[in-house]
């Protein structure tokens, strides 16, 4: 089942950290680290609801400055009986450019995540 949900994102300049999330209301249940700086938050029917991503100007390679200048967010996380997979799309306007960033991981899904593809899409509202 592919589901497609709108986001809203905020940015944490002081702490360099970008938080996504769908814009429907939904019940928290737990977190999952996909690495040390990318995390994943369920909720309580076990669907995908949230990305955070820590040390964002690291990760994507560009100054924080330009982090607030998102113009554009598509996510798709697929999980399988083996894996959970991140594919990510970023667009930051960097001196009046479009520059696309990519964001691609992959774990092993030991807590058993249910086999789901959620598409997160940018209809931008920043916090």
């Amino acid at each position: 089942m592919v589901k497609e949900n709108n986001i809203e994102w905020e940015y944490d300049f002081d702490g360099d950290s970008m938080f996504i999330n769908d814009i429907k209301d939904y019940k928290y249940k737990e977190s999952i680290e996909i690495t040390d700086d990318i995390i994943l938050d369920i909720d309580e029917n076990n669907e995908v609801v949230a990305l955070e991503i820590l040390d964002a100007s690291k990760i994507f390679g560009i100054e924080k400055k330009f982090i607030r200048h998102l113009v554009k967010i598509e996510i798709n996380i697929m999980s399988n009986e083996e894996n959970i997979f991140i594919k990510a799309a970023f667009n930051f306007m960097i001196h009046q450019r479009s520059t696309p960033k990519e964001l691609n991981e992959k774990i092993v899904n030991d807590i058993n995540l249910p086999i789901h593809d959620t598409h997160l899409v940018s209809a931008l509202t920043a916090k």
